[in-house]
């Protein structure tokens, strides 16, 4: 398994696919904190202004809790238009890299011969686990660039509630009550959300292995998520709750209701059961094709069937 897993990972990791891919979200990430910083760089100078100091003593230290490396990251970033560029883009991004793979493999003939040599259960876990890793790398790798972008300008001040018009994390949102005490925290674990999300929309392609178009197996997960967000996004004034992922996945309050970790967690479940019901369904014929692996090997050493 251990070899297995390790020539997947060597594939989903080393191509072309994953480069252009780590590519345009890198790209994505340090123009946001660019932009982001370049912002905080023109605030503060405003701030420091005799023209403003003079204005009243409360005018000093206005505003500073808003001023804050844990508002300027790109999971809080909701102003310019990369961070909403690289949330639209997450499924793309993520499926990009490996997400082709079974596909490739099913129409070049490649899978009927390694899967009668190795454990199907065993190659197909591989794989499901190399598309996991890839998407969520793809896509976190990127934002701790941000992460560490930012952090080098801007200074850590622990958030006011007072400032939550500046920063968007209001009280019912996802995790609220860490970011306005343990805004480090806060940023670790959406880091890990967006990780396990990112991985689990990776291995939906495999479950459209068979489809004649390659382009079909990669777009199809992000046009699926797309028709979702609309019909979900619809039902908030039935539900309050945020349902979408591409809402939820954002550190800041994009929808008007907060995101219910019960929620989040059911619809990772389903986001991985395409991948793992086809991984378990090649289970299956790993029993029924035990007889046809003992035939090719008594051919492959020349042996009467």
């Amino acid at each position: 398994m251990k070899r297995i897993l390790s020539m997947e990972l060597k594939k989903a990791f080393w191509n072309k696919r994953f480069l252009f891919s780590l590519s345009v979200a890198l790209f994505l990430s340090l123009l946001s904190g660019f932009l982001q910083v370049r912002g905080y760089i023109i605030r503060t100078r405003f701030l420091n202004t005799p023209a403003y100091q003079n204005v009243a003593d409360w005018g000093k230290d206005y505003h500073l809790s808003a001023e804050t490396m844990a508002d300027f990251w790109i999971g809080m970033d909701f102003s310019t238009w990369c961070a909403t560029a690289f949330f639209f883009l997450l499924p793309l991004l993520a499926v990009l890299p490996y997400g082709s793979s079974l596909h490739r493999e099913y129409k070049s003939g490649y899978l009927n011969l390694i899967t009668p040599q190795i454990s199907q259960k065993r190659y197909f876990a591989a794989k499901f686990l190399a598309s996991f890793l890839s998407g969520g790398a793809v896509i976190v790798l990127p934002m701790i660039v941000n992460v560490i972008f930012v952090a080098c300008t801007v200074p850590m001040r622990l958030p006011s509630v007072l400032e939550v018009i500046y920063n968007g994390v209001y009280g019912f949102g996802l995790w609220a009550e860490v970011f306005y005490t343990h805004p480090v925290l806060y940023i670790l674990l959406y880091l890990l959300l967006d990780f396990l999300f990112s991985g689990a929309i990776a291995t939906i392609p495999m479950a459209l292995y068979k489809l004649k178009n390659r382009g079909m197996v990669l777009i199809l997960p992000f046009l699926t998520l797309m028709v979702f967000h609309i019909f979900l996004s619809l039902l908030y004034r039935f539900i309050p709750f945020c349902l979408s992922p591409l809402d939820f996945l954002r550190a800041v309050n994009v929808s008007p209701y907060g995101a219910n970790l019960w929620i989040v967690a059911a619809e990772f479940i389903l986001l991985l059961l395409p991948g793992m019901l086809t991984v378990l369904a090649w289970r299956k014929k790993d029993v029924c094709n035990g007889v046809q692996r003992e035939h090719n090997k008594k051919l492959n050493n020349g042996l009467p069937i």
